[in-house]
């Protein structure tokens, strides 16, 4: 019989005979393909304001935490690893490295936190501070992507109202938002109304339905009698 060959992406068991009394020892070594981490989906932050202090600092890696870099911290993923960073509103993707740990706030909903470069790389407004992202790990070869070119460090101050930049950390503005309609937007029901307020409002209907049922039912018959009267109108000439 042939030896027979490990499985792919899974752990190989290794006996090795060791010096240590002569016993057999069963070491676990991850294989080369060890599978990527399942994609998620989770909120995004930023950090890397100009008055935070981050620019040159050391990160959990020992790298350099530059703003502009293609960089972000993950509280679980493998430093190096590179990630897909999609927008899940515009689609807009980006590729990150980790090399950070974070982020420590909110971390029931956030699972990554960009570099002031990458979040504004996805083409998401610094001010928001927040976006809505699926985080899918890539192969350790694909190329981060490109810094943009307009990207300038910013402070917080810069979000304050009446800055005057709409767009901070972006050379560019962005395009003008469309001109509003005539019609007033409509509230959202779900944001106004509690549950008592829905069971009402459904028994309100039901009963609106029955309402209406009754009137049909109640004009049929007065087409049926009114058919009766003449029928035997009819008979009795």
């Amino acid at each position: 019989m042939g030896r027979r060959r490990l499985p792919r992406n899974r752990w190989l068991a290794v006996l090795v005979a060791t010096a240590l009394g002569g016993t057999g020892v069963a070491v676990l070594l991850p294989s080369a393909e060890a599978a990527l981490p399942a994609p998620q989906n989770c909120t995004a932050s930023w950090y890397g304001a100009r008055d935070e202090g981050a620019e040159g600092a050391a990160t959990a890696s020992g790298a350099p935490f530059h703003a502009a870099e293609m960089t972000a911290a993950s509280r679980t993923l493998p430093f190096g690893t590179v990630v897909k960073v999609t927008d899940r509103r515009s689609t807009r993707s980006v590729a990150v490295r980790i090399t950070d740990r974070g982020p420590f706030t909110d971390p029931g909903h956030r699972c990554l936190d960009l570099s002031a470069g990458a979040f504004a790389a996805l083409g998401a407004n610094l001010c928001s501070g927040l976006v809505d992202v699926r985080v899918e790990p890539v192969a350790a070869g694909t190329p981060l992507t490109a810094r943009r070119a307009d990207f300038r460090p910013i402070s917080m101050a810069d979000c304050a109202p009446g800055s005057g930049d709409p767009e901070p950390g972006l050379g560019t503005a962005p395009p003008p938002a469309p001109a509003p309609t005539t019609e007033a937007p409509r509230p959202d029901p779900a944001a106004t109304h509690d549950a008592r307020w829905w069971q009402q409002e459904w028994q309100r209907q039901v009963q609106e339905m029955v309402a209406t049922q009754q009137r049909m039912i109640d004009e049929q018959r007065r087409l049926i009698e009114a058919q009766q009267r003449l029928v035997a109108d009819r008979q009795g000439s």
